[in-house]
């Protein structure tokens, strides 16, 4: 049990920075990105880069997909929207609809998260944020290791554990459901 807190507290992060990595990348000549889109455009008098359209931004680690990425440079914002994907090299895939985040990757907030985990283990939440003093937040988390039955896919896993509030800090290395 405690190495799946483990595991789930690291996907806590992992959602909040991991977009924003894609994105920054752009400009991180020391970290390759390739980043595919149907269309890139940068809008050089406001400071704006945006990818269109079947978005895959990849490094060695991590693949992003997003219907847009939008990264502001005037305002140090990463955003990605529309069906975002993102896969990890452990396996594990988060869903969202939206991720805004810093430039610097220590704040961001997150909609409507779930995630597979690698273990086949699910993690749902309505939101997630993360501020500057590496403490994250999840907003009416769900947390089940149990499959989904087969015969009756809509009904909830057999053993599942909800808070309104699931706070993980970093430093101290707690997770707490309220």
């Amino acid at each position: 049990m405690r190495q799946t807190i483990k595991k789930f507290a690291w996907l806590i992060t992992s959602v909040l920075s991991i977009s924003s990595l894609e994105a920054k990348s752009y400009q991180n000549k020391d970290v390759p990105v390739l980043l595919k889109a149907d269309e890139v455009v940068h809008h050089k008098d406001i400071g704006l880069l945006v990818a269109r359209g079947h978005v895959e931004a990849s490094n060695e680690t991590m693949t992003l997909y997003a219907d847009t990425l939008t990264y502001n440079q005037s305002l140090e914002k990463i955003s990605a929207t529309g069906h975002v994907r993102i896969h990890d090299e452990k396996g594990n895939i988060l869903f969202l609809e939206y991720a805004e985040l810093s430039e610097d990757f220590k704040q961001g907030l997150i909609d409507n998260i779930k995630m597979l985990l690698s273990d086949n283990s699910r993690l749902a939440a309505l939101q997630g944020r993360r501020d500057k003093d590496r403490e994250s937040v999840l907003s009416y988390g769900t947390y089940s290791p149990c499959h989904i039955c087969k015969s009756k896919p809509e009904k909830p896993p057999l053993w599942q554990i909800k808070a309104e509030e699931v706070i993980w800090d970093e430093q101290k290395e707690d997770i707490i459901y309220k």
